[in-house]
């Protein structure tokens, strides 16, 4: 990992990619090992390859830690959305509210990960 430049070897060492923010590094975490569960919820993964080598080399977590993992993940993201004031006349990638697409492309839409989603409707 090259501290100075911010980038570090992506999955298969042929180039650099941005580090990720902790919240973006937690969210592909989070990602990867959801697909170990799941396999074929992330149909690519381009990033660190660190992070890659470090959820294949952990040991297997349960589902009920991945549960709580998300939670706090959008807990963290919840508040940060609330700290950061909207700027007049919209939004911008840091400043929109959680769930705004303008939000989300700046720090998940980089490109690592694309995780099909699977929506199940819910049984009462």
């Amino acid at each position: 990992m090259t501290a100075a430049a911010q980038t570090t070897t992506a999955v298969g060492g042929q180039r650099q990619v941005p580090v990720p923010d902790p919240v973006a590094r937690d969210y592909l975490l989070l990602g990867l090992r959801l697909d170990q569960h799941i396999p074929g919820t992330v149909d690519g993964y381009f990033g660190p390859a660190d992070l890659k080598a470090q959820v294949d080399l952990e040991q297997l977590r349960p589902p009920a830690r991945l549960a709580e993992d998300a939670a706090a993940l959008l807990d963290r993201v919840a508040a940060e959305a609330a700290a950061r004031p909207a700027a007049s006349g919209g939004c911008s990638a840091s400043s929109c509210p959680v769930g705004d697409r303008r939000r989300d492309r700046g720090r998940l839409g980089q490109g690592f990960l694309i995780v099909a989603v699977i929506v199940t409707p819910s049984r009462r």
